[in-house]
């Protein structure tokens, strides 16, 4: 497994290549608490170069879901719905806390368009409370 990490404006983007093994899983874990503690913003997970993933990556995945959402973050993958972690997204029910999408470009639009969204209703909470 190879894991890198770009941290951009609003996102960090975890790009993981080749076979994700279950003595790989620790790192994995690691590395995606230590990106979410450090940028404090959403992450975005580019799987597609990922050719095998142990179970425990699933595990892994809804972990680091969970610490994210503690700082207010979100978290999705990228794959193609036939993409061995989409697959295993699906399977196992995940993909509606932990969307996925077929490019970086969809899943960042995505993070946009949901930030947007939290603005407009943080405006609106703070205009009508001041009211």
């Amino acid at each position: 497994m190879d894991l890198s990490v770009i941290p951009t404006e609003h996102e960090s983007v975890v790009t993981v290549t080749g076979e994700v093994s279950a003595p790989d899983v620790p790192e994995f874990r690691r590395r995606l608490v230590e990106v979410l503690d450090a940028h404090l913003k959403d992450v975005v997970i580019d799987m597609r170069q990922v050719v095998h993933v142990d179970a425990g990556l699933f595990v892994a995945l809804q972990q680091a879901r969970s610490r994210a959402k503690t700082h207010r973050c979100r978290l999705v993958v990228v794959d193609p719905a036939d993409g061995v972690t989409a697959r295993g997204l699906q399977q196992r029910g995940m993909h509606q806390r932990i969307p996925f999408y077929d490019d970086c470009d969809a899943a960042v639009a995505a993070l946009a368009g949901i930030r947007a969204a939290r603005e407009k209703l943080t405006v609106a909470f703070s205009g009508s409370v001041s009211s």
